[in-house]
């Protein structure tokens, strides 16, 4: 998701992530973006209610503030593997959860991160979270320049190896060496 979000008094911006069975709270919950009074939260919930939530506040470290951050795109990234789910905000890792530490905890003693959902997209204002907007002119806005998703073939790839050209020649790729990825266009003319 590339957006940019108000972060006026009363905004409660999100992307997030529901079951398509099961029902709230067992069947899970994923907040890849959400913000309100002045923090910005990456949370992943289990069937249990346990929740594995960070949530910077926007005047900690790079983010530079609530109007500075207000005055620019970013980009929030949800990464979902068979075993971790990474939440991400302008490239930096804020959030990483062991898919494992669900198992047993959504319907019938399902894993809920195991089982399909959907995304939802929302602007709320004020409420318990977003706050009074009472001194907030309107309208408030959630700007998004897209939405972009992908899902691994593993067809084409064996989803462990992947080539590289490291300016030595080219090979598979060692985790911890420095390499220069290249992609083109996979057989059969499609990769996601």
């Amino acid at each position: 998701l590339r957006a940019k979000i108000d972060t006026r008094p009363g905004s409660w911006p999100a992307w997030w992530w529901l079951p398509d069975t099961g029902g709230w709270p067992v069947g899970g919950e994923i907040d890849m973006m959400e913000y309100y009074q002045n923090k910005v939260l990456f949370n992943v919930m289990d069937g249990l209610q346990r929740w594995s939530s960070v949530h910077p506040t926007l005047d900690e470290g790079e983010f530079g503030g609530r109007v500075e951050f207000a005055n620019h795109f970013h980009t929030w990234t949800f990464d979902w593997s068979p075993n971790k789910i990474q939440l991400h905000l302008d490239g930096m890792l804020i959030n990483d959860y062991d898919v494992s530490n669900a198992d047993g905890t959504g319907p019938n003693g399902e894993n809920p991160f195991r089982r399909p959902g959907y995304f939802l997209m929302n602007q709320a204002v004020g409420g318990s979270a977003g706050g009074d907007p009472s001194n907030t002119d309107f309208p408030v806005r959630y700007h998004i320049d897209w939405i972009r998703q992908w899902a691994w073939d593993e067809s084409i790839v064996d989803g462990v190896s992947v080539m590289v050209d490291n300016g030595a020649g080219s090979g598979v790729y060692e985790g911890g060496t420095k390499a220069t990825v290249a992609a083109g266009q996979p057989p059969g003319g499609r990769g996601f």
